[in-house]
Parts: structure tokens; C-alpha cells; sequence
């Protein structure tokens, strides 16, 4: 039994039915530790443009020309019909930095009847689609917790003729702690994940640094990175651990 003919549709253009081949691969965008934060899906299409001369085929090459030129639009693959959607389908508004044309249209072969009565061409699309919640994951995250004070204090005073001598000048100190961190969101900024210790003794509100996203071939942005530190001060002991995502 023959293969079902289908129907490419790149924005507004369709090829005509069952003329190029496609093969489409997909892997994880994983976080820095492992997570997963999106599907990169790969279309490799490989196909013939026939025509009844050079003339009507190199109108044809033009048009497969434009269709594909800088990307940025739906691609789906339809039913025999012509229009129902098949289940491989790439939508530009749910891909960060929209449908990518990574190479292409090519054409490799141009022995034989290539520009007579055909012509060969390949192009490869790609397209990073989120997982379902992707928009608030994670690429890495960070936080460390620095602990002093409580003990006493002891300075050293110079001798005119002896050796140095310390001196207790404090019996206790304040207790200090130093909260800081970083993270990175995939599609927007992360938020400040909260006091270690009750507000109340923090010196002041959280100190947070903005850090400009990564910006993409599209224009899009993605890696947005704040930053914060936090300083506590009590007259108890400030124990805890930092946050771990």
C-alpha cells in the first residue's frame, strides 16, 4: 500500500500534495540542573519543484524562495484534504523567537533535468516550544547563607616595649547573617524567594539587581537574571539554611 499523500503549508503557501518529504526530530531544553524547560523541535523538508519550463519553474523557485524568507510563521503539515491539521504542527506564537528557518531553501543537486523540468531544494526549520508552565522555570538557581557574631570580641593593642595584648571589648557580639543568591528564568524575571529569618530582623529590604536578558536572532529575550542579598542583625542566634530552589 502507497503512502498517504499530505499537504506542507508554510504561512500561506502550500506545496503542492505530497511534494516534499519531511522528517522531524525533537529533544529537550533542559535547565542547568536537568529540568525540562521546553521542546526543540527540528523539521528537515526535502523536496521537488516540477514545472513546464524554466520559466514556470524558476516563478515556482521564487515563491518557495519567499515563503520561507526569514521565517517567522506557521508551519503545518494537513491532512489529504488539504485542510485538516495533521498533528505535526508549528505554531510561531508558541515558539520563543517564533519559527526559525535555520538553513535553506537550498538546493543541492543541479545534474540532469534540475531547471528543465524540475529543481531540488531542502530547508530546515526549528522551533523551541515551552512546556506547560515554561514561562516561570528555572535555568539555574543559587543562594548562600553567611553566619557570624554572638561571640565575643577581642582586640589586640601594641606595647611600647611587650609584645601585643588582646583585650576583650565585647562579650557578645550581634549576631549577623548575609542572605544572598541568584537566579535565572527562562521567559521572564524570577521573583526574590524570601526572608531565611523573620523580617523583623532585616537591617533593610532586599538589595535585588536586575540582570538584562539574552537576547535572540528574533529579537526575543529569554535568561532573565536577578540577583539579592539581604543583611539580618539580632541579639539571638540567626540559624538556617538557605533556599534550594
Amino acid at each position: 500500500m502507497g503512502a498517504i499523500a499530505m499537504y506542507l503549508k508554510i504561512g500561506n503557501y502550500t506545496h503542492e500534495i505530497g511534494g516534499p518529504q519531511l522528517s522531524i526530530t525533537q529533544r529537550p531544553v533542559l535547565s542547568e540542573g536537568g529540568v525540562p524547560l521546553a521542546q526543540l523541535h527540528t523539521w528537515q523538508i526535502q523536496g521537488i519543484v516540477t514545472g513546464g519550463g524554466q520559466t514556470d519553474i524558476d516563478a515556482k523557485i521564487a515563491a518557495l524562495v519567499a515563503a520561507y524568507r526569514g521565517g517567522g510563521f506557521d508551519a503545518t503539515l494537513l491532512l489529504s484534504d488539504g485542510v485538516t491539521p495533521s498533528q505535526h504542527v508549528l505554531k510561531n506564537n508558541r515558539a520563543v523567537g517564533g519559527v526559525r528557518v535555520i538553513s535553506g531553501p537550498d538546493f543541492p543537486s543541479g545534474g540532469g533535468a534540475e531547471y528543465a523540468t524540475k529543481r531540488t531544494f531542502a530547508v530546515t526549520l526549528e522551533a523551541e516550544v515551552p512546556i506547560e508552565n515554561g514561562a516561570t522555570a528555572l535555568l539555574n538557581f543559587r543562594e548562600s547563607l553567611a553566619l557570624s557574631g554572638g561571640d565575643r570580641r577581642v582586640e589586640w593593642t601594641e606595647t611600647k616595649l611587650g609584645p601585643p595584648r588582646p583585650q576583650i571589648t565585647r562579650r557578645q557580639t550581634i549576631y549577623r547573617a548575609v542572605q544572598s543568591g541568584q537566579a535565572v528564568g527562562y521567559l521572564q524575571y524570577p521573583t526574590f524567594p524570601g526572608f531565611l529569618f523573620p523580617q523583623q530582623y532585616a537591617v533593610e529590604s532586599p538589595r535585588l539587581t536586575y540582570g538584562g536578558g539574552k537576547r535572540r536572532s528574533s529579537g526575543d529575550f529569554t535568561d532573565f537574571s536577578l540577583s539579592w542579598e539581604v543583611r539580618y542583625e539580632s541579639d539571638r542566634p540567626l540559624a538556617g539554611h538557605p533556599h534550594f530552589a
